[in-house]
């Protein structure tokens, strides 16, 4: 035994301690005296080859341990089927059983070994409470096994690994480069993740059922392992003389051809798969339906009664709803108020128009709810915007009914107030534009197919529902083209590849899918076709294709939206590294509140913004759609960790989450009460005349300051308490933003309104309905919201002459404007026409009254 004596030395043993994926517990066994012997055989092992290593095997552990079993396992070919269908990759193993010459009776009452499923039940199934695993076309040492059981008194798993690496140079690369990223991914600090020896006690490994498939086990056993506490050792087995440097029965593909090379490469994205399955998002895998555990779809009662969806209805309405009629903001705004008026004044839902000519670079869906709702209210910036707002209020209702299968009642409430407090998604909320609708449609579309693919199959609910969810994204296609589709269907089948198949679609669902957006989106494409011919060539080359890969318009760099989440998500961003380590971190207490539903949620979050950041050409509210997203991410690290009272669990969170659990609702009061003092003296600023919106912003300002004073004293307080006092604080503070001073801000700015208003106040005009308001290297659009009936012309900023010679046909009128256009607009026209008054924007004119029309 002076080689298992050896093997006890510490430069051949590495503790569980050593790695970061949880803790371990140091048990102390009996030494190995019975011992179930797992041979595998890969699908290409010969009869000759297995008999082999079965008759070697024996006549080594016969000189080791006093009982053993041998079993041979050979792993089917339907395990790869199923791997490359999508299938459940629980993989069925060919029990072949002991030879004639080695058999053991089962105990009593135990599952027979040959019933065995997969790997882990062959473990678990076994007689003994020792497990071998080893190759049968291992060229191990055989005298090296008493190495691996003697250490088989201090650890769970013993790993038997091979201190060089011989073959061509593709294969070591290759192996070093899985060893490493395996340990990087899992921090298993194990020297050889594919050892071609490894032996397990039992309790190590509860009933576990491989995903991947990998020799012996691979990095799935260690990490499953790691994850129940057990204690790992490795120790350096040698080949047999007459083969060292065979490659034959490391596990590791020999390179030899172009199969062997894709077989390596996809041994290293397995591990990239079993990441996410087993270490990021292992919650609910054998739990409530959905993938959430039990233990989270519960929760306080309020938050799954009738009063918590119509506690956030009131929310969203007090954030969404207040003070729609300020005046729209130019250009965008009032270019698709314009549109939407012309679709309501003309009748035409087809072909949507702008100044009469036909606009083509967005599908109708905005301009149909804007015009509806002003044939319900009428036209003004109020009815203009009042669609928007209720896709932002059905965008929250949303987010709170997804989340509550997704990551419970409480997080998914706390997500949905989390959204509504966004500023990112409180504006586009409240500005007409096509985002926030489609937003509403990549959400549901999203949570709809995640779903239904949970559905049994076949099923009519399921066919019902892949139906649904196709009308909806069809909804999405009539607000912004086929991006809804390229936002909603990666985010699923990149799920259902991660997790092995777990989450199962077939291509009759997916047929089920595209048929039902088809059948919702084609008859206004088809019609808007025929009515132009340039419409396809235009909208889906020019609009979609061409600006995603040019950048003609707006380029940015690639990391723009990287800022712009931050901003978007503010002031929840302050919890955006928090979120980074809650789903990172391998602490056991944190990797039960990540269920798989919060996994698939991530992946549409983290989609949506590497998408749009491909793009050459980027604007702020296209990662718009993954603000709901992020939303039920950021809900579940708040209602899973930080609200949670300290306790003895603390210890294993990672530290930074400890700390912010109390630092963050304080520097939240303290930006709230600075947000609060700062408002009050724009508002001030911005409309000094208008007293109730001031005094409001200075009571909400003092009432800050006073809430902040007595939340900053040093007195012990629960979270829970902290983050309600400093939640409650951020909802007044943005919803005064918004309903107060952004609607001041916006009049300020507008050139329409201001026009407006020096066109009312003038008495000739005034009195004067068909004096013509005259916009010279400015939009007109909207300007029927200001001027009525009045008419409106619109000059380009080379058409000067033009614009002076209308001008002296005209007894009186108005010209808008920018400042530097309007002072050389009045030297030009001086002794032309006279300046009735003038302003940086407007400048009002009427014929000279001399008798005689110049």
């Amino acid at each position: 035994m002076d080689a298992g004596k050896d093997a006890m030395s510490p430069s051949m043993t590495r503790r569980a301690t050593d790695s970061r994926i949880g803790p371990s517990r140091r048990r102390i066994h009996a030494p190995p005296q019975a011992i179930s012997v797992l041979l595998l055989a890969e699908e290409s092992s010969d009869a000759h080859q297995i008999q082999r290593a079965v008759t070697q095997a024996s006549q080594a552990l016969a000189e080791l341990v006093p009982e053993f079993e041998i079993y041979v396992v050979r792993a089917t070919p339907d395990l790869a089927a199923a791997d490359r269908s999508g299938q459940s990759c629980q993989s069925p193993a060919e029990i072949l059983g002991p030879p004639d010459n080695i058999s053991f009776p089962l105990s009593g009452g135990q599952q027979s070994i040959r019933d065995a499923t997969s790997l882990g039940e062959a473990i678990a199934s076994a007689r003994h409470e020792w497990v071998l695993l080893i190759r049968t076309d291992s060229e191990i040492a055989w005298d090296e096994l008493d190495r691996v059981l003697l250490l088989g008194r201090d650890y769970d798993i013993v790993n038997g690994y091979r201190p060089t690496v011989e073959g061509p140079l593709l294969l070591r690369v290759w192996t070093s480069a899985y060893n490493s990223l395996a340990n990087w991914l899992f921090g298993l600090g194990t020297r050889d993740c594919l050892a071609p020896v490894r032996l397990i006690h039992k309790t190590a490994l509860p009933l576990w059922t491989p995903k991947a498939r990998c020799p012996l086990g691979g990095v799935e056993l260690l990490a499953q392992g790691r994850l129940e506490g057990a204690s790992v050792a490795e120790v350096p087995v040698r080949n047999r003389d007459e083969a060292v440097g065979d490659t034959a029965g490391s596990g590791r593909p020999e390179f030899s051809g172009s199969p062997a090379v894709r077989k390596g490469a996809s041994c290293l994205l397995d591990l990239v798969r079993l990441w996410w399955s087993v270490l990021l998002f292992p919650a609910g895998e054998e739990n409530a339906p959905f993938g959430l555990p039990e233990d989270l779809s519960s929760g306080p009662k309020l938050f799954r009664s009738w009063r918590a969806p119509l506690l956030l209805v009131a929310i969203a309405a007090v954030m969404l709803l207040p003070h729609l009629s300020y005046p729209f903001v130019e250009p965008d705004e009032a270019r698709n108020a314009q549109i939407a008026l012309e679709m309501y004044q003309s009748g035409d839902w087809i072909t949507p128009t702008r100044w009469g000519r036909p606009y083509l670079d967005k599908p109708p869906m905005l301009f149909w709810w804007v015009s509806s709702s002003f044939s319900l209210f009428g036209p003004s910036p109020a009815a203009a915007r009042f669609p928007v707002a209720l896709a932002g209020m059905l965008t929250v209702g949303l987010v709170y009914w997804a989340g509550r299968w997704l990551v419970g009642a409480r997080a998914a409430w706390i997500g949905a107030g989390m959204l509504v407090m966004s500023i990112g998604f409180v504006l586009p909320a409240r500005f007409i534009v096509h985002d926030a609708l489609l937003t509403l449609f990549v959400a549901a579309t999203v949570f709809a197919l995640y779903r239904v693919a949970e559905l049994p199959t076949p099923s009519k609910k399921r066919t019902l529902g892949w139906s649904i969810a196709g009308a909806i994204c069809g909804l999405g296609v009539l607000t912004k083209g086929p991006v809804c589709i390229a936002l909603s269907v990666p985010p699923l089948l990149a799920l259902q590849w991660l997790t092995f198949g777990a989450v199962r679609t077939r291509v009759r669902d997916w047929a089920t899918f595209f048929l039902a957006t088809l059948v919702v989106a084609m008859p206004w494409y088809v019609a808007a076709s025929l009515r132009s011919e340039q419409f396809i060539e235009y909208f889906l080359w020019e609009q979609n294709v061409k600006r995603f890969l040019s950048g003609a318009n707006h380029p940015a760099p690639w990391w723009f939206y990287i800022p712009v989440v931050f901003a978007g998500l503010f002031p929840c961003s302050l919890l955006l590294p928090g979120l980074v380590v809650f789903l990172l971190s391998r602490s056991a207490a944190l990797r039960r509140h990540r269920p798989r539903g919060l996994g698939y949620v991530t992946l549409s979050a983290v989609w949506t913004v590497l998408f749009f950041s491909l793009s050459e050409g980027k604007l702020p509210t296209y990662v718009l759609p993954a603000a709901p997203m992020f939303a039920l991410l950021l809900g579940q690290l708040v209602d899973a960790v930080l609200l949670k009272a300290p306790s003895g669990e603390d210890a294993r969170l990672p530290a930074y989450l400890r700390a912010i659990r109390w630092q963050v609702p304080v520097v939240l009061i303290v930006l709230c009460v600075v947000a609060a003092i700062g408002g009050g003296i724009v508002d001030f600023l911005l409309a000094p005349d208008a007293a109730i919106g001031v005094w409001i912003s200075w009571l909400l300002a003092v009432a800050a300051a006073v809430v902040g004073w007595r939340e900053l004293r040093p007195r012990v307080k629960s979270p829970a308490w902290k983050w309600s006092v400093a939640g409650l604080m951020a909802l007044l503070v943005v919803s005064n933003v918004f309903n107060d001073i952004y609607p001041d801000g916006a009049a300020v700015r507008s050139y329409l309104a201001n026009a407006s208003e020096a066109v009312q106040t003038d008495p000739l005009l005034a009195r004067d309905r068909d004096a013509p308001v005259l916009f010279f290297a400015r939009r007109r659009d909207a300007a029927a919201f200001y001027f009525g009936a009045r008419p409106v012309y619109e000059f380009d900023k080379r058409d000067l002459p033009k614009l002076i010679e209308f001008v002296r046909t005209q007894p009186r009128g108005a010209i808008v404007a920018r400042p530097h256009h309007i002072q050389r607009l009045a030297s030009e026209l001086a002794g032309v026409v006279r300046i009735r008054s003038r302003s940086s924007i407007v400048l009002i004119f009427e014929q000279i009254d001399d008798g005689t029309r110049p």
